[in-house]
């Protein structure tokens, strides 16, 4: 017997035991007692159940943890490496699900190991995590071409796995610790084909098998909830890989980008966790700034931002930077807007960002919304050579260049506002560009981005400002399938409403604690009664 097949067995075994005998599907041992004292019995027999099977799911964990490790941990060459994962195949020929679960605790120790030798997290320098390679491990290079040949061959096999799923079928009739158990290894082992073929490390697997991979992936963590609008850890893996290959069509395609206060959470059912709400924010917002969809990626990013921590994230940090960029761009905010109160950040803001928005490490980017708001180009090339490096060592260059034609394009609204004809020359002398061909072309950009609306004559050198400088208005289309979407969310919203106050209104402890607020209440206007 392998190696791999033994900590299969030890796998198997640990999900199957009982500490009281007894199967989470077998009949309760107490239904007497259930029956006589009602729902009390049953809430603590459930809850004794779950217990056991959070037990049970650990001990498998440890078991394909340790396994994994092990493996890592060994001094062997490229051939030794192949031979344990060809050990690992046999394994999990006879049981798949064992094989999801030792490759998501690979997906785990990579992850692991890689935070300890080179501080990464969920996002890089950059804020993308994206980084085509990453530090190779201390040694020779037999020891990093092990490291590669790891990681290539993780991606294969869980591309394969995730793709046919068809372990899902092997514990749909298993008790209910074993199919927690590999809800929870089907998440871990998305995570981590997304991060590693991101990385570049996925060589031989490409684009769209990953994608069909992880889509299988979350069909099946939907399918688990019942839900076809709950959020899995899922939709941050695909968009993550999405952005990689620059994919934006497939992500209008599978409705990534719905509104997000239509979807639900389940926790539980589904294994998310809170870093898997904050990357689906942030790379959303990545795909909306692709598609010059400023307002749009600004909401994205603010719902990270004001995401509910008790310390400070590195997430919530990138999405804080390329919130107020994207605030900056977006037209359907005013420049003199971000330098009063409502450039602040929402009120149930958690108190760590908050904290980081006001310190020093924020300055860049406190400095260039003020430059914005002032409207001045000087003051704009002043910000942005001072921090010319902090932008791009965060990846927002691109943006911050962007806000200079930003800036532009409102003080060539302000012409508009002032002038109905002008001289190309003087328009570049107060647009302060260095010819009139520029004036020119800055010109027809402002026009093309509806900030002004012109007419430009380049024979004879002169603009024409039209008096309906606003920006065109949207087609009845347009504006059906806003109020379409706005009034489904609304729906979704108000249906989840009513949901949760009717569990709330059968709740016995809901009941109680309100029968006792009333009695408090009556109490203390009887005192005061009494009183006077």
């Amino acid at each position: 017997m392998t190696t791999a097949e033994r900590a299969r067995d030890a796998w198997r075994d640990a999900l199957e035991a009982s500490t009281t005998g007894t199967s989470s599907s077998s009949p309760s041992p107490i239904a007497g007692v259930e029956r006589a004292r009602g729902r009390r019995a049953t809430s603590q027999h459930q809850n004794h159940q779950h217990n056991q099977r959070t037990e049970r799911t650990a001990r498998a964990r440890e078991v394909a943890n340790d396994f994994v490790s092990r493996a890592l941990d060994r001094s062997f060459d490229v051939d030794g490496s192949r031979a344990w994962w060809r050990e690992l195949d046999e394994a999990s020929e006879r049981d798949a699900g064992f094989g999801v679960a030792a490759l998501a605790a690979f997906a785990r120790a990579r992850r692991r190991d890689d935070a300890g030798t080179n501080g990464r997290s969920d996002v890089d320098e950059d804020g993308t995590g994206d980084a085509e390679t990453v530090d190779e491990p201390m040694g020779d290079a037999e020891a990093c071409a092990r490291w590669e040949a790891d990681d290539k061959s993780f991606c294969a096999r869980a591309t394969r796995a995730l793709a046919s799923l068809a372990s899902a079928r092997d514990v749909d009739g298993a008790p209910s610790a074993r199919r927690d158990a590999f809800r929870r290894d089907v998440a871990d082992a998305s995570r981590g084909l997304s991060e590693w073929w991101c990385r570049g490390r996925g060589s031989g697997v490409t684009y769209e098998a990953c994608r069909d991979a992880l889509m299988a992936s979350r069909r099946f963590a939907r399918g688990s909830t019942g839900d076809g609008r709950a959020a899995t850890p899922q939709d941050a893996c695909l968009l993550r890989v999405a952005c990689r290959a620059k994919a934006y069509d497939d992500i209008d395609a599978f409705g990534l980008l719905d509104d997000a206060r239509s979807v639900e959470i389940d926790a539980r059912g589904t294994c998310l966790e809170a870093t898997d709400f904050l990357l689906s924010r942030y790379y959303g917002g990545r795909a909306h700034l692709a598609r010059k969809r400023y307002d749009d990626a600004a909401k994205w990013f603010r719902d990270a931002v004001t995401a509910p921590a008790n310390a400070l994230s590195a997430i919530a940090v990138v999405c804080l930077k390329k919130y107020v960029l994207a605030r900056a761009l977006s037209e359907k905010t005013s420049l003199a807007a971000l330098s009063r109160a409502e450039s602040e950040l929402p009120p149930y803001t958690s108190a760590a960002v908050t904290r980081y928005a006001a310190s020093r490490d924020f300055d860049a980017y406190a400095e260039m919304q003020t430059a914005i708001a002032s409207r001045s180009v000087d003051e704009y090339e002043r910000v942005a050579e001072a921090h010319a490096e902090t932008y791009a060592a965060d990846g927002n260059a691109g943006l911050v260049d962007l806000l200079r034609e930003r800036v532009l394009a409102e003080r060539a609204r302000g012409l508009a506002e002032t002038y109905s004809t002008l001289r190309l020359e003087d328009a570049a002398r107060i647009l302060r560009v260095p010819s009139a061909r520029d004036a020119e072309i800055l010109l027809c950009r402002a026009a093309l981005g509806g900030y002004v609306n012109a007419v430009i004559d380049g024979v004879d050198g002169i603009v024409r400002f039209l008096e309906d400088d606003a920006v065109d208005a949207p087609t009845d289309a347009d504006v059906a399938d806003a109020l379409r979407r706005r009034l489904e969310a609304a729906h979704a919203l108000d249906a989840r409403v009513r949901e949760e106050n009717a569990r709330l209104a059968k709740s016995r402890k809901y009941v109680t604690h309100e029968v006792n607020e009333t009695r408090k209440t009556a109490a203390a206007q009887t005192r005061m009664e009494s009183q006077s």
